[in-house]
This record gives structure tokens, sequence and C-alpha cells, in this order.
């Protein structure tokens, strides 16, 4: 038994020798991504029947591949330095991951026969396999769920929720994100803002009126439409309760648009 187990690692040994490649796992999973470390390989330079995801150099002669196959069965073929592996396809395990996309929280679930799954969310280990919470900004978000060989991965949009506060013809209308953008642009007709948590514009500059609010941001636009109500004029009127026969009556007027001050021609008289 110790004589065959003997011969079978020179036969390892005299293969990698001749051909130069050692590849770990020695095959590719047929329903996820397979991460595997090519040992005696400078430079990829062709996959045969998959889909690369990446392919990352790590030290002299040790290149790590992300890849997908394209069919559940057959081979993959990798190519490196002018020399060649074939990997068989296998169904070893399975990884279910769902997801939620373009709503204003992060939402997933992972689970299957993988074994030894965990879930990350830009690199960062979340606690358990099913999450659901409100990141601190809008954008782009990948969702891993991987044991470290096999993963499946997703690519999430969060969008913030917008909410509309003043938006009387006047006012300072002011639109609310959460979570807000870390980087973008809001726009509303012809004007233009930085993206936050909370964005002005000026009625005045505007009019009354239906608009489209557009939230720009990691090659993503959201838009909704936005109204701009008409505002109803507001006279205040002050002056004192009595007068003195022969003083003058002083009497202050001032017209409101919005809540804001508005030139305008006021006829007084006093009957």
């Amino acid at each position: 038994m110790a004589v065959r187990t003997v011969l079978a690692l020179l036969v390892l040994l005299l293969v990698w020798w001749v051909f130069g490649l050692e590849v770990e796992p020695g095959f590719v999973n047929a329903y996820t991504y397979t991460n595997l470390t090519i040992r005696g390989a400078e430079n990829v330079s062709g996959v045969e029947g998959a889909y690369v995801d990446f392919v990352k150099r790590v030290g002299d002669g040790v290149v790590l591949m992300g890849l997908k196959p394209v069919e559940d069965r057959g081979d993959v073929v990798i190519k490196a330095d002018n020399k060649s592996v074939r990997l068989p396809v296998r169904d070893f395990c399975r990884i279910d991951l769902k997801v939620g996309n373009m709503t204003w929280l992060i939402k997933a679930g992972a689970g299957g026969s993988c074994r030894d799954l965990k879930l990350y969310v830009n690199n960062t280990l979340l606690q358990g396999l099913n999450v659901s919470y409100v990141p601190r900004y809008a954008g782009m978000y990948a969702v891993v769920a991987t044991n470290g060989v096999f993963y499946q991965k997703a690519a999430v949009v969060v969008i913030p929720n917008v909410t509309v506060v003043n938006n009387v013809f006047g006012e300072v209308l002011t639109i609310r994100l959460s979570p807000p953008p870390r980087a973008g642009v809001v726009s509303l007709g012809s004007l233009s803002r930085q993206a936050g948590e909370a964005v002005a514009f000026d009625t005045w500059l505007l009019g009354a009126g239906n608009y489209t609010l557009r939230v720009s941001f990691s090659g993503v636009t959201v838009a909704r439409n936005v109204t701009i109500l008409r505002a109803v004029p507001q006279v205040e009127v002050s002056y004192r309760g009595e007068y003195t026969y022969g003083e003058p009556v002083n009497v202050g007027i001032r017209v409101l648009v919005g809540k804001r001050g508005y030139g305008a021609g006021v006829v007084v008289e006093m009957l």
C-alpha cells in the first residue's frame, strides 16, 4: 500500500514537472463560480469553456482565477505559458443566492448544498446568511455567497428613498434622500445640485408646474415626478387698534407668496 502511494506521488510529481501546471481544485463546479489556484504559471493566456470572473497573480508562479463553466458538463481548458490543463466540470454542490434590487435597502439570502457558506457585501463579512438593512449610502454593492472555493455573486443597486418638502411656489423646495448617494447629481427642471442628504431648490427659479426629478449616481439614474403647487398670495396688515384724531394712521402692508415677501402694489382705502 505504501509503495502504491509513493508511486502515485511520483507520477504526480512527474506530471507537474513535464506539464508545469498544478491546479486546485482539480475540477470546476458546474453551477457556481470556482476559485482556482494555479501553480507553475506566470501568465494565463486563454480559457476555453468558461466565463472568467477575475485573474490575479499573487506570487512567483502562482495565479488565482475565478471562473464559471459555460456548460454544466464537459471540460474547461486553461492555457498558461504555452502549456494547458484540462479540468472536468462536475456537479459538486450548489449555491442559491437571492437579492433584492433597486430598493432603498440591502436584502439578501443564501443557501444550498455547498457547506460552510458565508455572505459578504463589498468584501465585508455579514452575520448570518439572511440580511436586510439600510446601508449608509445609496449605490452599487457586490453581494457574494462563498465557502472560499465556490461562490455565487450578484450586483445590487441601492436607490435612495425620496421625500419632497415645501413644494409650494415661493418656498425653498427640499429633496431629502435616504440613504444618500456618496456622490451624484440631483436635477430638477433646468437646475442641478450635488447629491446629499438634503438638496434645496428655489422654486422662484422654476415656477409652478410639473417637473421630473432625477437622481444620478454610480451610473444609475432614478426619476420621479415632482409638482410645484401654485401659491395663494397672503396679505398681512399691521396697525394699531386706536388712533387720536389728527395723527397719521400708519398701516403696514406685506404681501407673502410661499411664505416669502413679494413685491406687489396694494391699495388701502380708509372708510
